[in-house]
């Protein structure tokens, strides 16, 4: 610290009503949902994407890319390309 210089004091307040607006809003829907989709049309055939409305945090969605797998081979198939989607492989 420097000897006679004034240090600013700075405050933030957090806004939790305006940062929920935001999380349940359509524009941040419309992000996660767009995502879940990516994800799973980057994984390919037997991966589907939805999107729910949570029962937390005010209702936010909340986006899904699964498999659709009949067979554990196939299970195994479709997690292992879901992950690389994810992940961005």
């Amino acid at each position: 610290m420097l000897e006679g210089v004034a240090m600013a004091t700075n405050k933030i307040k957090f806004n939790s009503k305006g940062f929920r607006q935001i999380l349940v809003g359509p524009g941040v829907s419309a992000v996660v949902a767009s995502q879940a989709f990516r994800i799973a049309n980057r994984a390919g055939k037997g991966v589907v994407a939805r999107t729910i409305t949570g029962n937390y945090g005010g209702g936010r969605t909340v986006g899904f890319a699964q498999t659709t797998a009949k067979t554990p081979k196939d299970a195994e198939r479709q997690r292992e390309a879901l992950e690389a989607a994810a992940h961005g492989g």
